[in-house]
């Protein structure tokens, strides 16, 4: 399998160049440059196949032979050891696919799980000397990357997130991961966060002296195992009882890696009804892969209903959820709940992501005060990986 940039779709690259690369040079971002149809069989047996046996079909067809099929069944052990429930909702043509169940309680544990494994063999085979990750988050995407990697010696994680933009909890939990684990707090919003992220990975004098890397769905690594989960969730949903022509899929639109994902497996052949994309009333960025899903639209032939929700709308899904399904649910599972309620209609079976759990861990009341505060500038950023990296290649 070949990657392109979404900058420059005339050069391929392979899987492995994408990963550690994160972002391509001209600042693209890396998609398959031919998306291959799964085999019409594995869709008849699909519904009887385990989360690890979708994951290997899936993922084998992007990763071909650069890993080996032992160690990508290794890999795929190692990551798919939670469930995934596919909850059907009493008396409804409703699902809720519970993504929050991994080990960090976060619905990205999935793709940075993987991403993790894939950048232990492909770093490993390519230097000897550590490497800078670096990554945002404003939810819990940071406590996720944080959770993979903290134990990882070889891996030093830059976590970027706006002040004030995230709970107290992530906060005390960013601050307390692995000692390699580095948050830095910026004094802007999230869009400076991503210009200067994405300034950074771009930066030729740092590209030419230190290894350097990304850890969110900018990294094709961390988007492509999200493809396993639409492929899981709908046969799951036929195995339940619903039927296979007629099933919608809504998705929260934040980065847009959902979208990305349930774009690509639609185009590997997932037999999706439609696609509802579930977007918040308010947003201060543009989504990091709303170049790839610019790209995945020109070629797909699936409907995709883009519905806006706001906050009275979340409240009213919350309420409905619990009131008639005795389902509870946070504020962002509604957020993809309330999107699919509002466009699907009586005949369809709709799923929505369940992203977050409802269930409030306590935490110590001890804190311990460790991160970089800076100015939403590029230089104060690469003053940080510098004084924190002398890993040269």
């Amino acid at each position: 399998m070949r990657y392109y940039s979404t900058g420059n779709n005339s050069v391929k690259i392979p899987f492995r160049e994408a990963v550690i690369n994160g972002i391509a040079e001209d600042g693209g971002l890396y998609l398959p440059a031919d998306i291959p149809l799964v085999p019409s069989a594995f869709f008849r047996n699909m519904s009887e196949m385990s989360l690890s046996d979708i994951a290997y079909v899936v993922l084998s067809t992007f990763t071909g032979d650069e890993i080996s099929s032992e160690k990508l069944k290794e890999i795929i052990t190692a990551v798919t050891n939670y469930p995934i429930p596919v909850v059907s909702l009493a008396g409804s043509n409703l699902f809720s696919a519970e993504l929050f169940h991994g080990p960090s309680g976060s619905s990205k544990d999935l793709g940075v799980g993987f991403m993790a494994e894939f950048f232990s063999i492909f770093f490993n085979q390519s230097t000897d000397n550590k490497v800078t990750i670096l990554t945002y988050s404003h939810s819990d995407y940071g406590l996720s990357v944080a959770k993979a990697f903290s134990k990882s010696g070889k891996f030093k994680v830059i976590i970027v997130y706006p002040k004030g933009r995230i709970t107290p909890d992530l906060r005390y939990r960013l601050l307390n991961s692995g000692t390699n684990i580095i948050p830095v707090e910026v004094r802007g919003s999230a869009a400076d966060c991503l210009a200067m992220m994405r300034s950074t990975l771009i930066d030729e004098t740092l590209r030419e002296n230190i290894i350097l890397t990304s850890a969110n769905s900018i990294n094709i690594s961390s988007l492509l195992p999200l493809v396993i989960q639409y492929f899981y969730i709908m046969a799951k949903m036929v195995e339940d009882g619903a039927d296979p022509d007629s099933i919608v899929i809504s998705v929260p639109c934040g980065s847009l890696a959902n979208l990305s994902a349930v774009l690509i497996a639609n185009q590997m052949g997932l037999p999706i009804k439609r696609i509802v994309a579930a977007y918040p009333e308010t947003s201060d960025v543009t989504p990091i892969n709303s170049i790839r899903v610019e790209d995945l639209l020109k070629t797909s032939k699936t409907p995709v209903s883009s519905v806006t929700i706001t906050e009275d709308d979340i409240n009213t899904t919350r309420n409905l959820l619990k009131d008639n399904y005795g389902y509870e649910a946070t504020d962002h599972s509604c957020l993809s709940a309330a999107a699919l309620l509002k466009d699907m209609r009586s005949d369809e079976y709709g799923a929505f992501m369940a992203t977050s759990d409802p269930i409030v861990k306590e935490n110590p009341m001890e804190f311990q005060e460790r991160h970089e505060s800076i100015s939403p500038t590029y230089n104060a950023l690469k003053r940080i990986i510098l004084n924190n990296t002398n890993y040269i290649k």
